[in-house]
Order: C-alpha cells, then structure tokens, then sequence
C-alpha cells in the first residue's frame, strides 16, 4: 500500500510541475469570463416583453377594425382569449408582478397552440410553443419566477450550465488531454523508468496510479479554472436555485431537466469521457514516447471519430450510434434525455441517454485500457 501511495505522490509531483497545466487552466478561466462581456442578445428571445406589448397592441388593432366579428365562432373565442392573456401581460409587467406575468405569458402561448392545433396559425412552429409551455410550467411549478434573458443576469450555476451550449465541447476535456500526455509521455523517461524499477509493485500498477492521477489532477485543474467565474457571477448575480428548469432542443427532441441535475450529470460525464481520454493516451503512449505526438494522435481520433458519429446522427441516424463512446462527449446533446419530451423528430437516437453513455464510456475505457496492458507487455518482450 505504502508503496502505491509512493508512486501515486511521485505522479503527481510530475504533473503538478507542468507549466502547460497551468497554461491551459488560464485560458480556460479566461475564456469562461468571455459571455459575461460579449453576450448574446437573449437567452430567451421570445419571453421579451416588447415582444408581447407589440402582439397586444397588434391585437387591440385587429378588434378595433371588427377583425374579430368576421372570424369564425372558435377563433372568435380564442382571438379574445388571447387578448386577455396579453393584457394581463402587460399589466403584470407594470406591477413587477413575475408570477402573474408568467401564468398569462402560459395563457397566451397555451392559445398559440389550441391556433396551430385547429389549422388556424401556420407562421409558428409548434415544437417552439411546446418548448415555451413546458418551460413556463415548469417555473410556476418550481416558484422560480423569473427568466434569465442575458447572461449577466444568471445566478452563478445557471452561467455554468449554459456555458456548454456556447463553448466547443472539446474545450472541456483539454485539462485531460494536457495531464495524461504529460504522465504517460514522463513514464517513458530514464528517471521514470528507474523509479518504476525500484518500487516493489505488480507492472500494471504504475499504469493505474498514472490514470487515477491523471483524472484527479484533470478535474481539480477544471475545477481551478471554473472557480474564478463562479465567484465572480455569484457575487454579483447569487446562486440562484438548483431546481430551476433547462430547457434545450437538441436534434428535434425538447428536453427538461433541473439545474442541479443538469450539473450533475456534465460533471459525470465529463469525468468519463476524461478517464476514457487518458486510456487513449496510455495505449498511443505504447507507441510513442512524444508528448505533442500523444496529445495530437488522441486528438485526431476523438475529432474525427466524433464528427463522423455526429454527421450519421444528423443524416442517417443508426441504431447502433449508442453503442459508439465518442457519441456522448458533446455531453450537452446527452443530458436528461430519457426525460425528454419527444417532438417531430422521429430521427433521433433515444437510447443515447446519461445513464447508457456512462456505462458505454466506461466500458470502453476498461476495453482500451486492458488493450494498452497486453500491448505494453507484449512491445516489453520484444
């Protein structure tokens, strides 16, 4: 055990040493600050009160020509529904009542969709009004009443959940690729070597103890680079409430989730696609003792294994795409899936859910790493 505990510190005290960590840990922290000061217009562009001030008032002018007495008896009732429902709109806004303004901003979107249901609305997309409705109700559900536009008005754990959306995913999984290329490109040095040689350990061990390192440094230095944000938006914004709902549309499914278990399930996803990445490394280490060699090899195969996954899922969806581990790092596509409402798309892969993606992505790991074990013993005899 002690000798273990020996090796685990003398990995760690290699990496902890790397400038590139360090280097990679401020560019991440850096480019977390960048929606805080260029963000976009609105998170939710359609819950703008203008917008509903402009359907009022657009409304109030098609009942003051007699629009409404021409239409037919239904669309009478619900042309005067929707009407009430913009008013109240409007008058909740004026009062800074948020509850209020929410259930009539419900009403209103509720008689869009009785519009489309009976063919009377063809200039709006019904898989949006459902997204509106469910997202509606689930903030009068959860008492959270208010509706975070832009990005700097998000509590601090709402800004990191929506900065997946905005980031490439590969940003994510730098920290890993920069720790394993390091540990397993230094496990090749004289000095490695000779420490392997001296600790009275089982060969494989020394593997192991380099990708538990690895992973933990690799979260920690993650974590280092969230931090700064994450106090800087929660000393400004607070810290909201984890129930809050997330609402995202990935390939024509409407998924639902809450804040914390949105987090939750990043941050397990990120540790398994982490730990899958630094098998990788390990078994190109077999091959090369380059550190830029590893970081690029493992890189290629991750980008172009993705993008082709990707490319089926948005062409020609397989049924088989689920069973690919790369098909779950772009982890925002992933989350809550299973508790998704399901829309017109009838191309999408639903068994590419959280719970499936973390055993496909440790499976894997376990594949490739007892594949680079039987590679390096076997280069070792030669």
């Amino acid at each position: 055990m002690l000798t273990l505990l020996a090796q685990v510190r003398f990995d760690l005290r290699r990496v902890l040493l790397d400038k590139a960590l360090y280097a990679t840990i401020a560019l991440l922290a850096v480019m977390l600050f960048v929606p805080l000061f260029f963000p976009p217009v609105y998170q939710y562009p359609y819950f703008d009160v203008q917008f509903y001030r402009d359907a009022n008032r657009m409304a109030l002018e098609s009942q003051i020509s007699g629009a409404f007495e021409s239409a037919p008896e239904d669309l009478r009732e619900m042309n005067f529904e929707r009407l009430d429902a913009l008013g109240a709109i409007v008058a909740a806004d004026k009062a800074s009542d948020d509850e209020a303004k929410l259930e009539a901003m419900l009403s209103f979107e509720q008689c869009e969709m009785q519009a489309i249901e009976r063919g009377y609305a063809f200039n709006y997309s019904r898989q949006h009004i459902l997204w509106k409705i469910v997202f509606l109700e689930a903030l009068l559900e959860s008492e959270n009443y208010q509706i975070y536009e832009t990005a700097d008005m998000m509590p601090a754990p709402y800004y990191l959940a929506s900065l997946p959306k905005d980031m490439p995913w590969l940003l994510w999984f730098l920290p890993a690729i920069v720790v394993f290329s390091r540990l397993f490109s230094s496990a090749q040095s004289s000095r490695s070597r000779s420490f392997d040689a001296l600790v009275p350990i089982p060969a494989c061990l020394p593997f192991l103890s380099r990708l538990f390192s690895g992973l933990l440094v690799s979260l920690t230095a993650l974590g280092l680079a969230v931090l700064p944000v994450f106090v800087w938006v929660a000393a400004h914004n607070g810290l909201g409430n984890l129930s809050y709902p997330v609402i995202d549309m990935p390939h024509g499914a409407l998924i639902f989730s809450t804040l914390g278990t949105y987090l939750t399930q990043s941050f397990a996803l990120i540790t398994a696609g982490s730990l899958l990445i630094g098998a990788v490394i390990l078994l190109v280490s077999c091959f090369t003792d380059t550190r830029l060699s590893m970081a690029v090899i493992t890189l290629i195969l991750v980008l172009v294994s993705y993008l082709s996954v990707y490319q089926q899922l948005v062409d020609s969806p397989s049924s088989l795409l689920h069973l690919l581990p790369t098909s779950y790092f772009n982890f925002t596509d992933i989350i809550g899936i299973t508790a998704a409402y399901y829309t017109v798309d009838q191309n999408l892969n639903v068994q590419m859910n959280f719970g499936f993606g973390i055993v496909v992505l440790a499976l894997s790991s376990l594949v490739v790493l007892v594949t680079s074990l039987l590679s390096a013993r076997l280069l070792r005899k030669k």
